[in-house]
């Protein structure tokens, strides 16, 4: 499989995810572009963001601690 029709297949199921979660969705070419995978993108993001934040804090190199609202902050581990 050529480097495009990888890059072709990547798309195609940032798509397809994007489908599964907003099943009415319709849009042009130009908005699917903008919109959907700019959303599926920021989506997937989150959860490898999580998973590497989550590690740092397991490990000790970063505190998370949660605001008034509840929601986290992260910040770097002061070393004494």
């Amino acid at each position: 499989m050529s480097k495009d029709e990888k890059e072709k297949e990547r798309v195609a199921q940032e798509i397809e995810r994007y489908l599964v979660s907003h099943p009415a969705a319709a849009d042009s070419l130009e908005g699917v572009a903008k919109w959907w995978l700019t959303y599926q993108r920021y989506q997937d993001a989150l959860v490898i963001v999580e998973e590497a934040l989550e590690y740092l804090v397991a490990s000790g190199r970063v505190v998370k601690t949660k605001n008034v609202g509840g929601t986290c902050i992260y910040r770097k581990q002061e070393t004494k």
